[in-house]
């Protein structure tokens, strides 16, 4: 199902594919291999009780998982990545755990989840005064509103990003 025209652009729907939810796109890679190193990250950073070395990882391992389709392990990290940022008031590295987050939801397609998670990290980069964390959680917004077809809700957020962009970096995304 295609969505209306914007300027020659066509987005395919997020939900009801007949063929399942959408997956992300990977090169066929060596994912495992690939992958590996990240999942062994963390240990001396959890052994130290060193909460900003050990998210990190935890986001990027929930990430590796995600692509690796052991989407129950990317689940936990990704929680406990959050649930450490949360209890430290760490809203910088809980942003980015959010933003990552969003592809384990676009594997389940968990469509209002990878909404609240990008409306969080948005209202996180505001809070911070972080234009960059903003911007691009913002873009990511816009689009799944897009694509789903709430254009009147997209609009606005599509254009906050090229704004914070020409006025923060002189660059638009």
């Amino acid at each position: 199902q295609e969505r209306p025209d914007r300027g020659g652009l066509h987005a395919p729907a997020l939900v009801g594919e007949a063929d399942g939810p959408p997956k992300p796109k990977v090169p066929p890679l060596h994912l495992p291999r690939l992958a590996e190193p990240l999942l062994g990250g963390g240990e001396g950073a959890g052994l130290a009780r060193d909460r900003e070395t050990l998210v990190v990882p935890l986001g990027m391992q929930g990430s590796a998982l995600t692509f690796l389709d052991r989407t129950a392990e990317a689940a936990a990290r990704f929680e406990e990545a959050i649930s450490r940022c949360e209890d430290a008031g760490d809203a910088l590295h809980l942003a980015a755990a959010c933003t990552a987050r969003v592809l384990l939801w676009l594997k389940q397609g968990e469509v209002a989840r990878m909404e609240a998670d990008l409306r969080r990290a948005m209202a996180l980069g505001r809070e911070l005064g972080h234009a960059q964390v903003e911007r691009w959680s913002t873009f990511n917004l816009a689009g799944v509103l897009y694509m789903q077809g709430r254009l009147a809700e997209e609009l606005p957020l599509a254009r906050r990003p090229h704004e914070l962009g020409v006025r923060f970096f002189r660059v638009h995304p």
